[in-house]
Protein backbone atom coordinates (compact mmCIF):
# COMPACT_ATOMS: atom_id res chain seq x y z
CA UNK A 1 0.00 0.00 0.00
CA UNK A 2 1.31 3.44 -0.56
CA UNK A 3 2.05 6.06 1.96
CA UNK A 4 -1.03 8.10 0.67
CA UNK A 5 -3.10 5.52 0.25
CA UNK A 6 -2.36 4.20 3.79
CA UNK A 7 -3.34 7.83 5.15
CA UNK A 8 -6.71 8.02 3.18
CA UNK A 9 -7.14 4.90 5.44
CA UNK A 10 -6.70 6.62 8.72
CA UNK A 11 -10.12 7.29 10.28
CA UNK A 12 -11.21 8.71 13.72
CA UNK A 13 -13.12 5.38 15.88
CA UNK A 14 -16.05 6.13 17.84
CA UNK A 15 -15.66 3.75 20.33
CA UNK A 16 -12.64 1.42 21.66
CA UNK A 17 -14.49 -1.74 20.49
CA UNK A 18 -12.80 -0.73 17.04
CA UNK A 19 -9.12 -1.53 18.08
CA UNK A 20 -7.49 -4.73 18.67
CA UNK A 21 -7.35 -4.90 22.57
CA UNK A 22 -9.87 -1.54 22.77
CA UNK A 23 -11.28 -2.94 26.12
CA UNK A 24 -8.06 -3.45 28.03
CA UNK A 25 -6.64 -0.54 26.88
CA UNK A 26 -9.67 1.51 27.65
CA UNK A 27 -9.82 0.18 31.43
CA UNK A 28 -6.21 0.44 31.64
CA UNK A 29 -6.20 4.10 30.84
CA UNK A 30 -9.71 4.56 32.75
CA UNK A 31 -7.67 3.57 35.65
CA UNK A 32 -4.70 5.46 35.25
CA UNK A 33 -6.41 8.51 34.99
CA UNK A 34 -8.61 8.39 37.78
CA UNK A 35 -6.96 10.07 40.67
CA UNK A 36 -5.97 12.85 38.50
CA UNK A 37 -9.31 13.27 36.96
CA UNK A 38 -10.78 13.71 40.67
CA UNK A 39 -8.42 16.67 41.38
CA UNK A 40 -9.87 18.52 38.56
CA UNK A 41 -12.59 21.16 39.52
CA UNK A 42 -16.20 20.90 39.37
CA UNK A 43 -16.67 22.63 36.06
CA UNK A 44 -16.46 21.69 32.19
CA UNK A 45 -14.72 18.14 31.25
CA UNK A 46 -13.98 18.08 27.54
CA UNK A 47 -13.31 14.71 25.86
CA UNK A 48 -12.67 14.52 22.30
CA UNK A 49 -13.43 11.59 20.22
CA UNK A 50 -15.58 8.59 20.55
CA UNK A 51 -12.40 7.02 22.77
CA UNK A 52 -11.96 9.95 24.92
CA UNK A 53 -15.83 9.72 25.64
CA UNK A 54 -15.88 6.00 26.44
CA UNK A 55 -13.46 6.56 29.26
CA UNK A 56 -15.02 7.18 32.68
CA UNK A 57 -13.75 10.53 33.45
CA UNK A 58 -14.49 12.69 37.20
CA UNK A 59 -18.18 12.29 37.67
CA UNK A 60 -18.36 15.63 39.52
CA UNK A 61 -17.89 17.69 36.44
CA UNK A 62 -19.74 18.35 33.54
CA UNK A 63 -18.71 15.81 30.89
CA UNK A 64 -18.77 17.46 27.27
CA UNK A 65 -17.96 14.66 24.55
CA UNK A 66 -17.42 15.99 21.01
CA UNK A 67 -17.14 13.73 18.20
CA UNK A 68 -17.54 14.32 14.57
CA UNK A 69 -19.87 11.98 13.96
CA UNK A 70 -22.56 10.70 16.68
CA UNK A 71 -22.90 7.38 17.19
CA UNK A 72 -25.01 4.61 18.96
CA UNK A 73 -22.53 4.60 22.06
CA UNK A 74 -21.87 8.16 22.04
CA UNK A 75 -25.93 8.45 22.20
CA UNK A 76 -25.92 5.71 24.96
CA UNK A 77 -23.79 8.33 26.58
CA UNK A 78 -25.54 11.33 26.54
CA UNK A 79 -28.24 9.45 28.41
CA UNK A 80 -26.28 10.37 31.84
CA UNK A 81 -26.11 12.39 34.38
CA UNK A 82 -23.98 15.51 33.72
CA UNK A 83 -22.88 14.45 30.39
CA UNK A 84 -23.24 16.53 27.33
CA UNK A 85 -22.61 14.78 23.24
CA UNK A 86 -21.83 17.06 20.92
CA UNK A 87 -21.19 16.62 17.04
CA UNK A 88 -18.66 19.09 15.80
CA UNK A 89 -15.19 19.55 14.07
CA UNK A 90 -12.15 19.02 15.90
CA UNK A 91 -10.65 21.93 13.91
CA UNK A 92 -13.31 24.40 15.18
CA UNK A 93 -14.41 23.87 18.63
CA UNK A 94 -17.67 25.14 19.53
CA UNK A 95 -16.76 26.48 22.96
CA UNK A 96 -15.72 30.53 23.96
CA UNK A 97 -12.33 31.43 24.78
CA UNK A 98 -11.04 29.58 28.18
CA UNK A 99 -14.54 28.31 28.90
CA UNK A 100 -13.27 24.55 29.46
CA UNK A 101 -11.03 23.20 32.77
CA UNK A 102 -9.87 20.13 31.82
CA UNK A 103 -9.46 18.49 28.34
CA UNK A 104 -9.06 14.46 27.70
CA UNK A 105 -7.54 13.35 24.25
CA UNK A 106 -7.40 9.41 24.24
CA UNK A 107 -5.51 8.93 21.17
CA UNK A 108 -7.45 11.35 19.59
CA UNK A 109 -3.74 12.94 17.98
CA UNK A 110 -3.42 9.37 16.52
CA UNK A 111 -6.38 9.87 14.17
CA UNK A 112 -5.94 13.82 13.43
CA UNK A 113 -4.34 14.69 10.52
CA UNK A 114 -3.07 17.96 11.74
CA UNK A 115 -2.23 17.60 15.16
CA UNK A 116 -1.51 21.24 15.87
CA UNK A 117 -4.50 22.73 14.66
CA UNK A 118 -6.38 20.62 17.27
CA UNK A 119 -3.92 21.40 20.15
CA UNK A 120 -4.31 25.59 18.92
CA UNK A 121 -8.02 24.60 19.27
CA UNK A 122 -7.52 23.53 23.17
CA UNK A 123 -4.90 26.16 23.70
CA UNK A 124 -7.43 28.77 22.76
CA UNK A 125 -10.40 27.20 24.74
CA UNK A 126 -8.68 25.82 27.76
CA UNK A 127 -9.00 27.96 31.27
CA UNK A 128 -6.21 29.61 32.52
CA UNK A 129 -4.29 26.46 35.00
CA UNK A 130 -6.47 24.10 33.29
CA UNK A 131 -5.77 20.51 32.62
CA UNK A 132 -4.63 18.43 29.27
CA UNK A 133 -4.51 14.59 29.36
CA UNK A 134 -3.24 12.88 26.41
CA UNK A 135 -2.71 9.67 25.64
CA UNK A 136 -0.79 8.53 22.38
CA UNK A 137 -0.02 5.13 20.62
CA UNK A 138 3.98 4.57 21.73
CA UNK A 139 5.85 4.80 18.45
CA UNK A 140 8.40 2.55 19.73
CA UNK A 141 5.93 -0.18 20.46
CA UNK A 142 6.59 -3.55 18.13
CA UNK A 143 2.99 -3.85 17.32
CA UNK A 144 1.90 -0.67 17.19
CA UNK A 145 4.39 0.14 14.42
CA UNK A 146 2.75 -2.66 13.05
CA UNK A 147 -0.53 -1.12 13.60
CA UNK A 148 0.25 1.87 12.20
CA UNK A 149 0.69 1.20 8.65
CA UNK A 150 -1.97 -1.35 8.51
CA UNK A 151 0.18 -4.55 9.21
CA UNK A 152 -1.68 -7.40 10.41
CA UNK A 153 -5.68 -9.09 10.30
CA UNK A 154 -6.77 -6.42 12.46
CA UNK A 155 -4.67 -3.95 12.51
CA UNK A 156 -6.45 0.36 12.65
CA UNK A 157 -4.23 2.57 10.80
CA UNK A 158 -2.98 5.62 12.56
CA UNK A 159 -0.48 8.55 12.45
CA UNK A 160 2.40 8.25 14.45
CA UNK A 161 2.60 10.80 17.12
CA UNK A 162 6.17 10.96 19.09
CA UNK A 163 5.39 12.22 22.53
CA UNK A 164 8.69 14.68 22.70
CA UNK A 165 7.59 17.06 19.58
CA UNK A 166 4.07 17.07 21.51
CA UNK A 167 5.40 18.53 24.69
CA UNK A 168 7.65 20.68 23.13
CA UNK A 169 5.18 22.50 21.23
CA UNK A 170 2.80 22.81 24.53
CA UNK A 171 5.91 23.84 26.97
CA UNK A 172 6.60 26.47 23.99
CA UNK A 173 2.98 28.17 24.72
CA UNK A 174 3.44 28.23 28.31
CA UNK A 175 1.85 24.58 29.25
CA UNK A 176 3.58 23.10 32.11
CA UNK A 177 4.51 19.12 32.01
CA UNK A 178 3.49 17.74 35.26
CA UNK A 179 3.96 13.58 33.87
CA UNK A 180 5.29 11.93 31.12
CA UNK A 181 5.26 8.39 30.95
CA UNK A 182 4.67 4.93 29.52
CA UNK A 183 1.91 2.61 30.22
CA UNK A 184 1.67 -0.90 30.06
CA UNK A 185 -0.93 -3.43 30.52
CA UNK A 186 2.26 -5.48 31.94
CA UNK A 187 4.47 -3.61 34.47
CA UNK A 188 6.93 -5.30 33.52
CA UNK A 189 8.02 -3.75 30.34
CA UNK A 190 7.46 0.40 29.80
CA UNK A 191 10.12 0.84 27.08
CA UNK A 192 7.73 -0.41 24.82
CA UNK A 193 4.66 -0.23 26.59
CA UNK A 194 1.58 0.59 23.81
CA UNK A 195 0.80 4.15 25.39
CA UNK A 196 2.77 7.47 26.06
CA UNK A 197 1.20 9.32 28.58
CA UNK A 198 1.27 13.24 29.04
CA UNK A 199 -0.48 15.62 31.42
CA UNK A 200 0.42 18.97 31.29
CA UNK A 201 -1.10 22.68 32.70
CA UNK A 202 -1.93 25.61 31.30
CA UNK A 203 0.35 28.09 33.08
CA UNK A 204 -0.66 31.87 32.99
CA UNK A 205 1.89 34.41 35.09
CA UNK A 206 1.03 37.90 36.58
CA UNK A 207 4.10 40.07 35.81
CA UNK A 208 4.09 42.62 38.44
CA UNK A 209 7.01 45.35 37.94
CA UNK A 210 8.20 49.13 40.25
CA UNK A 211 10.29 49.97 37.28
CA UNK A 212 8.56 52.93 35.32
CA UNK A 213 10.64 51.97 32.45
CA UNK A 214 8.40 49.05 32.13
CA UNK A 215 5.87 50.49 29.81
CA UNK A 216 3.91 47.23 29.47
CA UNK A 217 0.80 46.76 31.23
CA UNK A 218 1.96 44.79 34.70
CA UNK A 219 -1.50 43.21 34.98
CA UNK A 220 -1.91 42.03 31.55
CA UNK A 221 -1.76 37.73 32.14
CA UNK A 222 1.28 36.61 30.50
CA UNK A 223 3.08 33.73 29.46
CA UNK A 224 6.56 32.50 30.79
CA UNK A 225 8.11 32.81 27.51
CA UNK A 226 6.79 36.14 26.29
CA UNK A 227 6.81 37.80 29.66
CA UNK A 228 10.75 37.21 30.02
CA UNK A 229 11.19 38.30 26.81
CA UNK A 230 9.20 41.67 27.31
CA UNK A 231 11.61 42.39 30.14
CA UNK A 232 14.77 41.93 28.17
CA UNK A 233 13.56 43.96 25.34
CA UNK A 234 13.85 46.83 27.63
Amino acid sequence: MKRNDLFATVRLPASWQEIPQGEQYCTLLGDFFAPYFSTVAEEQFLQLGGLSGEIPCAPHCHQIILHPEIHENLTALSARPNFSVIQAEFTALPFVQGSINACLLANTLNFCADPYVLLREILRVLSDDGYLFVSLFNPYNPTMLKNAFGIGQHAVPFYLRFPHLIVQWLEQRGFRLQLQQNLSLSKNDRTFAPFSILIAQKQTYRVISADPQLNFNSTKELATATAFRRIKEH
